[in-house]
């Protein structure tokens, strides 16, 4: 009797929630904020622990102090076997990019081009313990990000746990940065010697992997070639001109499909180029600091800035574009994922989503049209038009989402032939 009763309960135990019924809602921020409700119901909860130990925060946890006491301590206990699985994660994302940049093509088939992403993919950095020493990472919070300087990666403590399908995302979002048609418009460079630090201000460790733009400029381009000659520099990969990007028809469709900020005016160009300077002067003390030192490398930043214009917003360097285009790689990693593990029940479909479910459960967030990370309109396009025109537009996200696609982004295509640039790219 007892067995049977414990056989019961294992059953009962190995069941999923059931399914929310009738027609599925369309596949927008708001139009699944009706899945919400399960969230709701367990209010008390803080942390909502999925059956393979991962779990997400829950946006409509009833807030109180103990929160933001316990938030690091919750995120911040990372197994050894889970730093491992990620950064088994990681090598498999890797993979999957290179056989996304190869198209089927053998080596001797690829374009400089498609040979300088491989390159890059293959050299970018990732250590699952930097998380817990980075100070990028927040003491509470899920968060990631690509370093171009160190051209690494790093996923957080707070990320570390997150569903399988959701870090996915993460990793997929900013390995994608490291072959942004911004990044790439720089060379991929090791600093060998202490020589090229005297001419570059931005550079300032032997052994960083990028120059900001700021210091690349025409003025400086015979110094960086001395370098390189004189074996100061090494150059990894060089720079991809915009125009010959393997993926330029996407960043185009973007920017037409409005993911981007426009030309700055001459005004915003020396706003820009000043608080530059002072970003500079801030970690290169012993740059000369004369006013007329300050003008010329006002000077030259200015004409990077316009070297790179389509590269520059009011955050500094960096899209909306670039950030819309991380978004379609995380995507197509999440989808090839979900493709293989399909979410069972309504709880694992909103763990899918964790990283943008607080714009989703919570109604004063989705009318917030910048991402919170952006306090001054930078480079991150408004969060809802990241959920509802990229992510939920992928029709495999949206399958494991159980929710009806409202329209078709057909920027998501290497093959898009791109028009004038005057007509909509969505239909």
């Amino acid at each position: 009797m007892i067995s049977a009763l414990l056989s019961l309960l294992s059953i009962a135990l190995a069941t999923p929630p059931a399914e929310s019924q009738g027609p599925r809602p369309p596949c927008t921020a708001e139009g699944i904020t009706r899945s919400c409700e399960i969230l709701k119901q367990r209010a008390h909860q803080q942390w909502i622990y999925l059956p393979d130990g991962t779990f997400f925060r829950n946006p409509t946890y009833d807030n109180n102090w103990r929160s933001f006491f316990f938030n690091s301590r919750s995120e911040g206990r990372t197994s050894a076997a889970r730093k491992q699985l990620v950064t088994t994660m990681v090598e498999q994302i890797r993979t999957r990019f290179i056989e996304e940049v190869r198209q089927g093509k053998t080596d001797s088939q690829l374009t400089p081009e498609e040979q300088n992403l491989i390159t890059r993919l293959r050299t970018l950095k990732f250590d699952a313990n930097s998380g817990s020493r980075n100070v990028s990472c927040p003491a509470y919070g899920p968060n990631a990000h690509y370093d171009g300087v160190s051209h690494s990666m790093t996923i957080c403590n707070g990320a570390m746990n997150l569903p399988n399908a959701a870090l996915q995302y993460v990793i997929g979002h900013e390995m994608g940065h490291a072959l942004s048609h911004c990044i790439t418009s720089l060379p991929l460079i090791r600093i060998r010697r202490s020589q090229a630090l005297r001419t570059f201000t931005s550079a300032t460790t032997v052994g960083q992997f990028h120059i900001n733009p700021s210091d690349l400029t025409t003025a400086t381009d015979t110094q960086f070639r001395e370098h390189v000659e004189n074996g100061n520099i090494e150059v990894i990969a060089p720079a991809i001109s915009p125009s010959r990007h393997p993926f330029q028809k996407i960043q185009s469709c973007l920017r037409n499909s409005g993911f981007d900020e426009g030309v700055f005016s001459e005004q915003e160009t020396s706003n820009l180029s000043r608080r530059i300077l002072q970003d500079t002067l801030a970690i290169r003390p012993d740059v000369q600091q004369t006013q007329a030192e300050r003008d010329r490398l006002i000077q030259i930043q200015t004409s990077a800035i316009r070297r790179r214009s389509q590269c520059f917003c009011n955050h500094g360097f960096g899209s909306p574009a670039s950030e819309a285009m991380s978004d379609i790689w995380g995507s197509r990693m999440a989808a090839s994922y979900l493709r293989e593990n399909p979410p069972r029940n309504d709880i694992e479909r909103l763990g899918v989503i964790t990283p943008y479910l607080g714009n989703i459960c919570n109604s004063q967030r989705r009318e917030q049209r910048t991402s919170p990370a952006d306090t001054t309109g930078g480079i991150h396009p408004p969060n809802l038009d990241r959920i509802n025109r990229i992510i939920f537009a992928h029709p495999e996200i949206a399958q494991a989402l159980h929710c009806e696609p409202s329209r078709k982004f057909s920027c998501d295509s290497r093959d898009l032939v791109v028009d004038d640039g005057t007509s909509p790219t969505e239909r």
